[in-house]
């Protein structure tokens, strides 16, 4: 019997994900906004009480003890600030990128579980081989375990190549397309994810070719990873999530799944 809100059998299927991540993505920003104006009041608490004396904290040492690092109110004003201003929204859209990659690997994952035969399916929409080592059959319980073990490593191959790359994948695999102005959007905002883990939000030649069209800066530059910035990539991974949601409950919303593992 179909969901009472599209008339498709598989709604149950698809939207409890889609609405965890869309529910997660406005936790992130509803956090971001939060944390950043609790940081700019310690900051002000910290400009009022200055006394003169440094401030002391205990922190992990590396020989897995602990030790004690001082500092001033200068100091501790410049920290707040620029986690308030800027840390706070790039640490939260490090996890923003996951959430939304995680939402577009499960999708892949329920059909790969129906369709099996598109494990076979390359990057580029042509057939490859996928052959099985023995030791996996051997320690393997069921063929859905088996199968598992596959799918979870081709996602792995998949994701961690360049968004456009994973895009071409996603599409083959659901038989969809995915708007090119939305994909390009997404694709800046992972390749800034990149450069904010890798490389302290620097620019650099490996973030303008993954950002293409859509690259906020030169090489050299710190990349802007305001609230601004955030809000639209908040907005750009909700509507990335709801247009591939939209488009699987489309092409396989009144599915009959063969296969009943989940």
């Amino acid at each position: 019997m179909g969901d009472s809100k599209t008339g498709k059998r598989n709604d149950r299927v698809f939207r409890p994900s889609r609405t965890q991540t869309i529910r997660s993505l406005n936790d992130l920003y509803v956090l971001a906004g939060l944390t950043s104006q609790a940081l700019l009041e310690m900051q002000k608490r910290v400009a009022e009480n200055d006394d003169g004396d440094d401030v002391e904290f205990e922190a992990p040492a590396a020989n897995g003890e602990s030790t004690i690092v001082t500092r001033d109110a200068d100091q501790l004003s410049k920290l707040l600030h620029v986690a308030s201003a800027r840390g706070v929204y790039e640490q939260l859209l490090v996890t923003g990128v996951a959430v939304t990659e995680d939402y577009l690997q499960g999708v892949l994952r329920t059909i790969f579980r129906w369709f099996p035969e598109k494990l076979q399916l390359s990057v580029d929409g042509k057939q490859a081989d996928k052959n099985v080592g023995l030791a996996l059959i051997i320690k393997s319980a069921s063929v859905d375990e088996i199968l598992d073990t596959v799918i979870q490593k081709q996602l792995l191959a998949v994701f961690y190549g360049p968004p456009e790359r994973y895009f071409d994948y996603v599409e083959s695999v659901l038989s969809i397309k995915i708007e090119q102005k939305l994909k390009d959007s997404f694709a800046e905002i992972k390749a800034t994810r990149d450069i904010i883990v890798h490389n302290s939000g620097i620019a650099n030649e490996v973030y303008i070719s993954k950002a293409g069209t859509q690259a906020r800066g030169s090489v050299g530059e710190r990349l802007k990873a305001d609230a601004a910035y955030f809000k639209s990539a908040i907005h750009t991974m909700k509507r990335l999530t709801h247009s591939v949601y939209s488009k699987t409950m489309q092409k396989f919303g009144n599915h009959e799944p063969k296969r009943k593992h989940q």
